[in-house]
Order: C-alpha cells, then sequence, then structure tokens
C-alpha cells in the first residue's frame, strides 16, 4: 500500500521558481531565531523535503553547511541559489526520503511540513532522528490540521488539500515520546503563528464563500471570548519541536 499521501506530480506542480528570501514575519523563521542561541555549534545541517531551501538560509546566516534532500525538480536550483548567497554547500540529492540511505549523519536535521504527509509518519520521524548525530538537532515543524478551529473549515472548504494531511501526525505529546525515547533533550515543544486560516482550494461558489466567512467569524468570536492565551492547540496554524541528542 502507498504511504503517501501525496505524488510527485503535485510537488512537482509548485516548483518552477525556486525563491530563497524569507520574511522576517515569517512564523517558522520567528520561532526558530528564538532558539538560535542554541545553535551556534551546528556545523553542517539537512532539510528533508528542502524545495525552495528557504528554511536553510537561517542557518546558512550561521555559517552551517547547507545539505538537503528532495525528489523534485529543479532541486539543483536551490543549491545554485545558496551558493550564490555566498552560503556553504553540502550534498542535494534528487531522491525519495523514505529510500534514501545516508552517508553521514548531521549537526542537524530538520523538515518542515513533510511529516504529515505520510501514513507511517512515525517511520519518517524516526528516520530523521537515525541521521542526527551525537549532540545534534532535530526540528520538525507542521501546520495544524488537526486543531479543532483549524480543521472543521479545511474539511469542508479545502478537502482535498485537507485529505493530503495525516492529522493524527499533528502531535506534539506523541512526538515528545518518541524523542524522548531515543534520549533527546526536548527545547521547545509549542503551538504558533496565531489564527490564520490559507486554502489551497480557491474555486469556491458564492454560497460556499459566505458560509466560510460565517464559520471564520465564529471561531474568531470564540477563540477571543474563550481562550486568553494567543496560543492553542485548537487555534494556531503551526506546531514544532526543536530538540537535542544528549
Amino acid at each position: 500500500m502507498e504511504d503517501k499521501l501525496t505524488n510527485q506530480d503535485y510537488w512537482n506542480s509548485g516548483t518552477k521558481h525556486a525563491k530563497i528570501e524569507i520574511s522576517d514575519n515569517d512564523p517558522i523563521k520567528k520561532w526558530l531565531k528564538k532558539y538560535e542561541n542554541n545553535f551556534t555549534d551546528i556545523k553542517n545541517c539537512i532539510e528533508i523535503g528542502c524545495y525552495p531551501g528557504r528554511f536553510l538560509t537561517i542557518f546558512g546566516e550561521m555559517g552551517a553547511e547547507l545539505s538537503g534532500i528532495d525528489y523534485v525538480e529543479n532541486l539543483e536550483d536551490v543549491e545554485k541559489n545558496l551558493k550564490g548567497k555566498g552560503y556553504k554547500t553540502g550534498i542535494f540529492k534528487k531522491e525519495d526520503f523514505t529510500k534514501f540511505s545516508p552517508i553521514k549523519k548531521y549537526d542537524c536535521v530538520m523538515s518542515f511540513g513533510l511529516i504529515e504527509h505520510f501514513k507511517d509518519w512515525r517511520k519518517v520521524f524516526q528516520k530523521h532522528i537515525d541521521l542526527v548525530d551525537e549532540k545534534g538537532f532535530i526540528i520538525i515543524e507542521t501546520p495544524n490540521f488537526n486543531g479543532f478551529m483549524q480543521r472543521i473549515p479545511r474539511k469542508f472548504f479545502d478537502r482535498e488539500n485537507y485529505l493530503r494531511h495525516n492529522i493524527y501526525s499533528m502531535n506534539l505529546k506523541k512526538w515528545e515520546k518518541l524523542l524522548r525515547d531515543n534520549n533527546f533533550e526536548i527545547i521547545s515543544s509549542e503551538y504558533f503563528g496565531g489564527y490564520e486560516i490559507w486554502f489551497e482550494n480557491q474555486n469556491l461558489s458564492k454560497i460556499e464563500k459566505i458560509i466560510k466567512k460565517v464559520i471564520l467569524r465564529i471561531n474568531s468570536i470564540i477563540k477571543n471570548r474563550f481562550f486568553s492565551k494567543p496560543e492553542s492547540k485548537h487555534f494556531s496554524s503551526y506546531l514544532g519541536i526543536i530538540a537535542y541528542r544528549k
């Protein structure tokens, strides 16, 4: 049985331009920058599902050697663009990560929006863990489609995209257990990014657009009235974990 919830054609469709620039207001970048003092000893890192390479630039600025793996077309553009910015580069493999046989381990292994596209997400997570060198870091992030007030609008108005994601993978407690079982210390395990909803499906009928606005408005009222904290597993747009191998 095919384990992937997406196919190569889906990812190739969005790879015409590998733009590596990343805004300082990007929520994932802001999350990582909060913990950058922990990353001062990282000499090399690899991003799994690295296209277009914008998150690698964060570690390139710290002087780390950058590597990546992805099976999309135009992967060579990522390395070319990173080199063009003056960053040190290692290997860039055009390969299916589930079939990848690494020749080394890394100080930092990371992925952003990857593990949730697999039915057996634990196997993919463990493969990340196995790539981390002694005293190295692992960084995993996914969108929070499992949050109740995130899930409902998506199921109705972006269902095709919703079904490409394994929402049961989006669980910080499960991630923490996997990492602690593999002798990692948790540095950050949190929801972040505020309450925002984006849809891949833009072809809604007029009625659907009206209903969508009503649901999003109701969600916003519920959040503001009943939830005092800015971040929550029910509402936040992202979840992420950073851990250190002891």
